[in-house]
């Protein structure tokens, strides 16, 4: 459907009807999760309305009112209101810069004990505020090719560690020292971390990319093996 623009909303703001209408959805949701948020402050998570008979917790209307608000922002990312990327850049840089406004949380986000490894949103987070240490102005400040350049320079190193093992294997000369295991391993992680800023550079989710193709891939060859696209990919 298109959308057409309301003659009573162009004057002050040119926005379409539709436009406004995504606005409200989303001035709607965030309000409701501030009184949400208001209710934990006076009572507390596990409390609930008294008159309430399935006893639902201020903790579980506020899960459901975060889920609102950001159905709300995949409506306006969706639409092209807003853009996902600059969103994500943005969470990024802010928790480096608020870390020295907080006096109780830790320095370090930790991984849930529940969760098993790592999540490609938690190393992007962690990589990227890395990274703003020695890019103060922004991971844009490198174009993409600068990253790929930067990734093949540590394929390069990981490439010599394997060529070094295949000549151990085939009994040859050359070898200054022998590669370990934690070498090779640091090599493919810094592999890993130059590929996250690539994709971070270009505006890619790596984990919904990644899940994405893996699925394709399956699907086109006929093989039953599918992932899961989680909410913390």
């Amino acid at each position: 459907m298109n959308e057409s623009h309301d003659p009573v909303l162009m004057p002050f703001n040119e926005l379409t009807a539709a436009e406004a209408e995504r606005l409200a959805l989303l001035s709607e949701e965030l309000g409701e999760a501030q009184q949400a948020i208001g209710k934990i402050l006076r009572h507390g998570y596990e409390s609930y309305c008294p008159y309430d008979e399935k006893k639902v917790t201020n903790r579980a209307s506020l899960e459901r009112e975060c889920g609102d608000v950001r159905h709300a922002m995949i409506r306006l990312c969706a639409a092209g209101d807003l853009s996902k990327q600059a969103i994500h850049h943005r969470a990024e840089q802010k928790a480096v810069s608020v870390q020295q406004y907080l006096h109780h949380q830790p320095h370090r986000f930790s991984q849930p004990s529940d969760q098993l490894g790592l999540t490609f949103a938690a190393f992007r987070a962690a990589n990227v505020a890395r990274c703003l240490k020695w890019h103060p102005q922004g991971i844009e400040s490198w174009s993409p090719s600068d990253w790929l350049t930067a990734l093949a320079g540590e394929l390069g190193e990981l490439a010599s560690l394997l060529k070094m093992r295949n000549r151990e294997r085939d009994g040859l000369p050359g070898n200054k020292f022998s590669p370990t295991d934690k070498q090779v391993a640091d090599e493919i992680a810094d592999v890993l971390t130059y590929l996250d800023l690539l994709a971070a550079a270009l505006g890619v989710d790596l984990g919904r990319a990644a899940v994405e193709k893996f699925n394709e891939v399956s699907e086109r060859v006929g093989f039953p093996d599918r992932i899961e696209l989680g909410p913390h990919a």
